[in-house]
């Protein structure tokens, strides 16, 4: 005989991250998010072939069970309602040449100048069909863009592009880069569950 007793407040954090992961797997119409381009302190050559762009609202959760980016889920959202910041990414597809893959570039949905939304923007010619290869690094937070003539090296491969269109078409959801958690798991980080009933009272 079991004489283990349930306690509905109890969470299991093993539990939680295979949600998590779950979450993350589950990007658009069940495809995996492509891999998020790592712009650091050394510079980075990225291919901009691709213009189409989505706009994704994220809150950033900071907690023992998880820490990062989120999706805000939209009305009803536990976050909002928990007065977390919400921020806007920009997401586009970029091929990096040194990785010889797509990768999702992610940038803040700020225009002001010397930001890096305002630098691609700046560089972008008005031809939707032409290759932009864009040299990025990371200081202190803020990005240092700059256009380079691109060597034939560099070119992206044709394989690589074909594979990605295809799949968008398929349904790739770039916006799956982010994990979206629902309100239930949620509940369940005990900072947000505090906050939201601070705010109830």
């Amino acid at each position: 005989m079991n004489n283990q007793n349930h306690n509905p407040h109890e969470v299991n954090l093993l539990d939680m991250r295979r949600e998590l992961d779950q979450a993350q797997d589950a990007g658009g119409e069940g495809n995996a998010p492509l891999p998020l381009a790592k712009v650091g302190s050394n510079p980075v050559p990225l291919v901009m072939f691709d213009y189409r762009a989505v706009s994704v609202p994220v809150h950033h959760l900071k907690s023992a069970q998880y820490r990062g980016f989120l999706r805000c889920s939209g009305t009803g959202c536990i976050l909002c309602a928990a007065q977390y910041g919400r921020w806007t990414k920009v997401v586009f597809p970029v091929y990096n040449p040194l990785t010889i893959r797509v990768e999702l570039l992610a940038v803040d949905d700020q225009r002001d100048p010397g930001s890096a939304l305002a630098q691609i923007l700046e560089i972008l010619g008005n031809d939707p069909a032409e290759m932009v290869l864009l040299l990025m690094r990371q200081v202190n937070f803020n990005f240092a863009i700059m256009e380079k003539k691109m060597p034939s090296s560099m070119r992206p491969d044709q394989q690589v592009i074909d594979h990605f269109k295809a799949e968008r078409e398929r349904g790739l959801d770039l916006a799956s880069i982010y994990p979206q958690m629902d309100n239930e798991q949620l509940m369940n980080v005990p900072e947000i569950a505090m906050l939201l009933e601070l705010g109830n009272e």
